[in-house]
């Protein structure tokens, strides 16, 4: 295959559609090995058409991801270039270009993304869809309430029951607490099971209500204590036009 691109002038093996990255220091080399990256087997009808998509593929670079080229070339999509994507762990994007029934078929056997594009903008859609699915999701907090510890009810090895003060919005069971002694973090994170008044389980206490509080984690909350209520939520992450 290595002849084979030598020989050929219709392609080019190698061509990082993202900002190049030089590796002569230990930064860049850190910087390296945190970029992931889409390969991607190009074809398409002229070499117009190749370089505005290869420049629009710059566009999508984003952080930690990026679009690299592997193999480029003009015409149509063969089993040889389906072949090199599955070597290259890449995808196969033409655009108005056909492919072959055979290279068609092979791209099913072996499960390598191949197809064509008419419209410039549907290809850089599937690469868009093709990056997020590698970005990795973000974790986002969302407080919801602060309390005070006024009480210490019962102290376990793994768990605790404290009375508060709702001093900001409200506390629900299912939530995640973090506990802070003098504006200083002590627990980044207990879980909240239970709220109660009195002896009865509630679903919410707002803002100047007392309640008592079921929480697993390490039992080290003391009296004048804040509780920082939260839920957490994991959200998929896009690629920014």
């Amino acid at each position: 295959m290595r002849e084979v691109l030598r020989k050929s002038t219709r392609y080019q093996s190698v061509m990082p559609a993202g900002p190049e990255v030089t590796t002569n220091s230990e930064e860049n080399n850190e910087t390296i090995s945190k970029i992931n990256s889409l390969n991607v087997v190009l074809k398409t009808d002229v070499l117009g058409s190749r370089e505005a998509i290869i420049s629009s593929f710059k566009d999508l670079t984003q952080g930690e991801i990026q679009v690299k080229i592997v193999r480029a070339g003009l015409g149509t999509i063969t089993e040889t270039d389906v072949a090199f994507a599955e070597a290259s762990g890449a995808v196969v994007l033409g655009f108005n270009v056909p492919i072959k029934p055979e290279a068609e078929i092979m791209s099913q056997r072996t499960g390598i993304l191949a197809k064509t594009y008419k419209v410039i903008y549907d290809l850089l859609d599937e690469v868009k869809k093709q990056l997020t699915g590698m970005l990795k999701p973000e974790l986002i907090r969302n407080q919801v309430g602060e309390a005070q510890v006024i009480k210490i009810f019962r102290r376990g090895k793994k768990e605790m029951i404290v009375g508060c003060r709702i001093i900001k919005g409200v506390v629900r069971p299912k939530t995640s607490v973090m506990v802070f002694r003098q504006d200083k973090v002590i627990v980044e994170k207990m879980t909240l099971s239970e709220v109660r008044i009195g002896h009865e389980a509630v679903g919410e206490v707002s803002e100047g209500g007392e309640c008592g509080l079921l929480l697993a984690g390490p039992p080290i909350i003391e009296e004048r204590d804040k509780l920082e209520i939260y839920h957490e939520e994991i959200r998929q992450r896009t690629i920014k036009d």
